[in-house]
């Protein structure tokens, strides 16, 4: 088949191998602190695709070292995600990145792939007679699949998957259901050797040509070859995250697990926390499922196996706390691993995916001042004022219903504390793996190059306004309440009188072009022309309760009696609202980049 002929080019011809597929496998710094799982795989005689879900330590040469092979191929999708530079040359060629790095026992000094990364597809050419199993132990990572779209030269999507223990197979209608990428009943392929000892492609199941979904079949560790119809991020029944497991480092203590159902039918989900397969000791852990009904609930210990029903599209989110109060202190390496797998076989579509991800933290009691970092406060505000007559307010009268807000604080290393509408959090990453995360405020942009970003932000504070340090009190003291003051000028686009497609509402006179008067000078409202915008104040006011938290607990939380404050909204006086709130370290960095 023409596609075959295509498929050995890219897989022999290493001249096309640049640089840049060499540095998306190569010279990665992998870490078997984390939580490491062992992998068996099965090399064939001759040609065959294995799919490894685990990165082992050591290099390419040292892991191939006793396989039965005499050459691999490791594809990444990641180069899909690449795109080809016309210009890329001097001569105006096409920079063609290949999606395989290739390893050969003969010929080290063409050898691309340096070091075998988590969630890849091996194409190995087994030299034994018959099948050898081999192990493999390392850090895993969840599946990501860069889904490209087949083009004219044929190109095929590697998809391999892991497979819940004690299974044998599924269908591969079934494990693809939900799959923007493929369309109805495949075809699906698998690499395998023909009579001549050559490499080539076959339809999942045997024999040639186009192979119906209804037949084909995957098993654990399995590798199929699918044609694309579109791009797509499509990773697998359950997609996970983070791919990469739970770091701790030496200071963290509260993460996240996300698990999404993006199958096509309802899934029985799993999650257990497993010892390390590389020996080291298990932390002990807590979780909070996060759509609980009190967000800041209490913990629970990681004992048990939790169990949750996804219908498809809904996503489970389980907080995961590390306390390091009952840490020693000694400075060692901790390592867990978390299992994540579909586990009712009576439920219909069943597609037994399973993935692990790796528990990681050091083994130490932070020095960081509390309670410096960004803080996180969440109030349901049930209680306003009530204008009563033109001369009389009556505070504290039961809403009709709870509104939820929330903000941010931030405490910086002088204990001073700034009520703050929007951070953005972006990490920087090391030549050794690890991310150092900075604070970058609302007038600040992160640089370029950075390995992820995200924003904090909140919808009840004006999108225009800085950080705005506390007028009085202290974070944190029940003995002085801590407020903040701010305002929302006249041409602020938070400005509740502020229509930005309505021209009564621009600020100008009646020729649309001259302002109109000061809103904030009262002497101008005797005037014909009146300001149709004026200044609108806001306070906030956080009452903390007697005890405080305590430092380095996932319980890192403060609680008490929020007060929020309008004024100019109303000529008799100004607006209150009050309800319970908690405060929740988020962030430990002292500094914020403005």
């Amino acid at each position: 088949m023409q596609s075959l002929e295509r498929f050995l080019i890219i897989m022999r011809n290493t001249n096309i191998l640049v640089a840049g597929a060499v540095a998306l496998v190569a010279g990665l710094a992998l870490r078997l602190e984390a939580g490491s799982v062992r992998q068996t795989i099965t090399i064939e005689p001759g040609w065959s695709a294995v799919y490894v879900s685990v990165a082992p330590e050591g290099t390419a040469d040292e892991v191939f070292a006793s396989w039965p092979v005499d050459s691999v191929s490791a594809y990444s999708a990641r180069a899909f995600r690449v795109t080809a530079d016309s210009a890329g040359g001097l001569t105006g060629e096409d920079t063609v990145i290949s999606p395989f790095a290739v390893w050969m026992r003969a010929e080290p000094h063409t050898s691309t792939l340096g070091r075998l990364m988590a969630d890849t597809v091996l194409v190995c050419h087994g030299t034994n007679e018959t099948a050898v199993a081999v192990e493999i132990l390392g850090a895993p990572s969840a599946p990501r699949i860069a889904w490209h779209k087949s083009n004219e030269r044929e190109t095929y999507n590697y998809v391999g998957v892991r497979l819940a223990e004690g299974t044998a197979s599924v269908k591969a209608a079934d494990y693809f259901a939900g799959c923007p990428s493929v369309a109805g009943d495949g075809p699906y392929y698998v690499v395998c050797n023909t009579v001549d000892g050559d490499q080539s492609i076959i339809a999942a199941g045997g024999g040639f040509g186009r192979h119906q979904a209804s037949a084909a079949t995957i098993s654990d560790g399995g590798v199929l070859l699918v044609p694309g119809t579109c791009v797509s991020d499509w990773s697998g029944p359950l997609h996970v995250f983070p791919r990469d497991g739970l770091d701790f480092g030496a200071d963290g203590t509260v993460q996240t697990v996300e698990i999404r159902n993006d199958g096509a039918a309802a899934k029985y989900v799993t999650v257990s926390y497993r010892d390390s397969a590389g020996g080291e000791t298990r932390p002990n852990l807590l979780y909070r499922e996060s759509d609980s009904a009190d967000v800041m609930g209490s913990w629970d210990g990681l004992t048990n196996t939790l169990m949750r029903v996804l219908s498809t599209g809904d996503t489970w989110s389980v907080a995961i706390a590390l306390d390091r109060t009952k840490l020693a202190g000694s400075g060692a390496a901790l390592g867990g691993v978390l299992h994540i797998e579909e586990g009712n076989p009576a439920m219909a579509g069943y597609t037994a995916f399973a993935a692990d991800i790796g528990v990681s933290a050091v083994d130490a009691k932070p020095t960081v001042a509390w309670p410096q970092g960004l803080w996180c406060v969440q109030a349901k505000l049930d209680a306003v004022s009530w204008q009563s007559s033109d001369t009389k307010s009556v505070d504290d009268v039961a809403a009709g219903g709870i509104m939820p807000v929330k903000f941010y604080v931030h405490v910086d290393a002088e204990g001073r504390a700034w009520l703050v509408q929007r951070v953005t959090v972006a990490g920087s990453a090391a030549s050794d793996g690890s991310v150092t995360e900075t604070l970058y405020g609302p007038d600040a942009t992160p640089p370029t190059g950075v390995a992820y970003s995200r924003r904090l932000s909140s919808a009840v504070l004006p999108v225009d306004m800085g950080m705005v340090e506390a007028s009085s009190g202290t974070f944190g003291d029940a003995s002085a309440a801590l407020g903040f003051t701010y305002a929302i000028g006249p041409d602020s686009p938070s400005n509740p009188f502020h229509h930005a497609l309505h021209p009564l509402f621009d600020n100008k006179r009646m020729d649309f072009e001259t302002s109109a008067p000061d809103g904030d000078n009262a002497t101008n409202y005797v005037g014909s022309v009146k300001p149709e915008r004026f200044t609108i104040g806001g306070a906030v006011v956080l009452d903390f309760d007697a005890g405080g938290g305590t430092a380095w607990t996932p319980q890192e939380r403060l609680a008490g009696r929020l007060t929020w404050i309008y004024t100019g909204v109303r000529r008799q006086g100004p607006v209150k609202a009050t309800g319970d709130f908690t405060a929740r370290r988020v962030m430990m960095n002292a500094e914020v980049v403005r």
